[in-house]
């Protein structure tokens, strides 16, 4: 009785249990080209989009170069980052970058001296040392953001970089007043890098606007703001 139940419905189950695996089959392939064709579309729009970053980059849109080298510059990573910020504005082939430096409080008022038994202790760093660092730290932050706005584009022949801080002034207010301004053409840039020259000989080297002492006291200046 056992024998003949099996071969009277072998058949019936087999043919059940065939459609189920095909069913889950069909279920799993189908699955699998959905999964697959999100992921080409995924990839073909990352693949568009930077493809036109690229193309606009290399053609000098200046309807996406301002937002491509704000985002460079925020993105970089240099000392007080977080307290710079920058604004940037572009014409057919120049830039303008207006940088907001990171008040002078801000940076380190001490430094380690090595003592003749081989240890270290902190000491105050004198007004001088405080003035060379801030203005080092002005220029190559300016050299350092001009150069990368030359690298968004080969379309980009100059670049106005202004910068400004807040200070206090004789009657000990604060005031945000500019301290530098110039105009870099790439070429200069290029022959710059090449030969090592140091960045505030750089900076002041080209069409600048920079009121800068001996003593590297800066005192307020109306900036480049044409291209």
């Amino acid at each position: 009785m056992k024998d003949a139940y099996v071969k009277e419905h072998i058949v019936e189950k087999y043919q059940q249990k065939y459609d189920e695996w095909e069913s889950q089959r069909r279920a799993f392939e189908e699955g699998e080209a959905k999964q697959e064709r999100l992921q080409n579309e995924a990839y073909e729009k990352v693949y568009t989009e930077k493809r036109d970053v690229l193309v606009a980059r290399l053609e000098g849109k200046k309807e996406l170069l301002s937002g491509e080298i704000e985002r460079i510059l925020t993105e970089s990573s240099i000392p007080l980052r977080k307290h710079i910020s920058c604004k940037v504005r572009c014409s057919a082939n120049a830039v303008l970058i207006d940088v907001q430096l990171p008040p002078v409080g801000l940076f380190p008022s001490e430094e380690f001296v090595s003592l003749k038994n081989g240890t270290t202790k902190t000491k105050p760093k004198t007004q001088k040392r405080m003035r060379e660092e801030y203005a080092c730290y002005m220029f190559s932050l300016a050299a350092y953001f001009v150069a990368k706005a030359f690298d968004v584009s080969p379309a980009i022949d100059q670049v106005i970089c202004s910068a400004h801080a807040v200070r206090e002034n004789k009657a000990g207010e604060e005031v945000d007043g500019y301290i530098y301004s110039g105009r870099l053409l790439r070429d200069s840039l290029c022959a710059a890098i090449v030969e090592g020259a140091d960045p505030e000989d750089l900076c002041l080297s080209v069409d600048n606007r920079c009121n800068m002492t001996k003593t590297k006291i800066f005192k307020a200046i109306q900036p480049i703001e044409v291209f």
